[in-house]
């Protein structure tokens, strides 16, 4: 255990001088020290264009003592290596880095980059003579730091300035993606973005928040992600990480330009997994996917959707919606119920919403009339409801009704005030008048679920 310590100490102390001294050319002094203690087998990082640790122009120079080794069958002294930037290194590792470019590997051999023809090619494979950039590399024998040995002749006189072997860094350019998105008018797609990076990951759907992670995906206002695809037909679609080939075996990219295919949803969509999760993404345009069963006994219902008009879509999966409580508070307030409105635009489907309480209390009604209903005030024509179920309990307390602005400009049923039904079925709604109401008025109910509010005298 004392030898490897004093060993990863002595590469640390020998890699600092290298990057503190090989500006000033001063390499005569670590080596020498190296040597007088028989830490003499070198090994040689290039970073090959790159930087350790952010500096340019440096090498990390490891050593190690022949006599520390073992020997294996053949009678060679075996070496491990550890990487410039192995976590065993801690705090002295060589982190190892070079903008717009990610790391192959480490390779014992490199050759200069040409095509089938001869010409020189830069490290992104294109013909220098065209983009006018330096030729790169082909590389060979990629050194595995698990498995892979060096092997020196225990008999051998070696010096620490002298390197038994040279790993080269091998660059491989960030991929281009091309990112683009199907146009719904003209069924084409066009380019969206252009992004560089190592490697994508598909957009993700966020349990915890009910929002799609974009990861590194382009945005477009107005659109939720769909699909993403490797070709314009559409027929292989892209879920997990995406990325481009590597030939690792000569440490260069088979390709540079990834094109990605995408389509995208109109509106905000989210994916609800709880009830705290739909109150904090409600919108009046929002669109929602309902996982699971939603439970409201400990939380509010969002006072965006009671009072204003929902122009969304809420796909229910055939999950619920239970013990929702809502209290008609405001005087301003034109319509109210579980939506204040729902639009022509609006979709609800295959959604059960039970022990729903929608409460009409003493001094909130508006002055000059409202409209209210246990799903909604006012259900416009068009709005598409399919394999809804409702059920629940809508308490008035009309007092103020009476006292201050009568009967006649108010309309309230069971549903909705006024509006169509289709595709709705109830689950035993009941309308109920509180706080003594039934001692000045009487409440029916007609066949076409309106409900009539009547003083003692007759006059609604």
């Amino acid at each position: 255990m004392k030898k490897t310590l004093k060993l990863l100490l002595i590469t640390a102390l020998l890699g600092l001088a290298v990057v503190s001294l090989a500006a000033c050319s001063q390499w005569e002094l670590p080596y020498t020290d190296a040597d007088a203690e028989g830490y003499t087998v070198s090994v040689r990082y290039d970073a090959n264009g790159g930087m350790f640790a952010g500096t340019n122009d440096v090498y990390v120079v490891d050593v190690f003592h022949p006599a520390n080794a073992k020997t294996n069958a053949a009678g060679k002294v075996e070496i491990a290596l550890i990487a410039p930037d192995d976590s065993r290194r801690e705090s002295n590792a060589f982190e190892v880095s070079n903008s717009g470019y990610f790391l192959a590997g480490w390779y014992r051999e490199r050759t200069l980059r040409t095509d089938e023809n001869g010409n020189a090619l830069d490290a992104d494979g294109n013909l220098c003579s065209v983009s006018g950039k330096e030729q790169g590399y082909v590389y060979g024998g990629k050194w595995d730091f698990e498995n892979d040995r060096l092997e020196v002749d225990p008999n051998g006189t070696y010096t620490s300035t002298e390197s038994v072997m040279t790993l080269y860094a091998a660059w491989i350019p960030y991929y281009t993606y091309e990112f683009y998105a199907l146009d719904s008018e003209t069924n084409q797609f066009t380019l969206l973005e252009t992004q560089q990076m190592m490697e994508l990951t598909v957009p993700e759907w966020n349990v915890n928040t009910g929002k799609l992670d974009m990861k590194r995906f382009p945005t477009i206002d107005g659109k939720t992600f769909d699909k993403a695809y490797l070709s314009a037909d559409m027929t292989e679609e892209i879920t997990g990480k995406i990325g481009g080939s590597v030939d690792y075996e000569k440490g260069i990219a088979d390709v540079e330009t990834i094109k990605i295919y995408t389509t995208w949803l109109e509106g905000d969509w989210y994916k609800i997994y709880t009830a705290k999760q739909f109150y904090e993404n409600s919108k009046l345009g929002g669109n929602y996917i309902i996982c699971a069963d939603l439970d409201f006994s400990n939380q509010v219902w969002s006072p965006t959707l009671t009072k204003g008009e929902f122009k969304g879509t809420i796909l229910g999966n055939g999950y619920k919606f239970s013990n929702i409580s809502i209290t008609q508070g405001d005087t301003k307030q034109e319509a109210g119920g579980l939506f204040g409105k729902l639009h022509a635009d609006a979709v609800i489907d295959d959604l059960t919403i039970e022990n729903l309480t929608y409460t009409i209390q003493t001094g909130s009604i508006r002055p000059n009339g409202a409209y209210f209903g246990l799903l909604a005030g006012v259900i416009a024509e068009g709005t598409t409801l399919t394999d809804v179920n409702v059920g629940g309990k809508l308490q008035i307390d009309a007092s103020s009704l009476i006292t201050e602005y009568g009967l006649d400009t108010y309309q309230i049923g069971l549903l909705c005030a006024d509006g169509t039904y289709g595709g709705i079925s109830t689950e035993g709604i009941t309308c109920t008048l509180i706080n003594n109401g039934e001692n000045t008025l009487s409440l029916s109910i007609g066949e076409d679920k309106v409900v009539t509010l009547s003083t003692n005298n007759g006059t609604n």
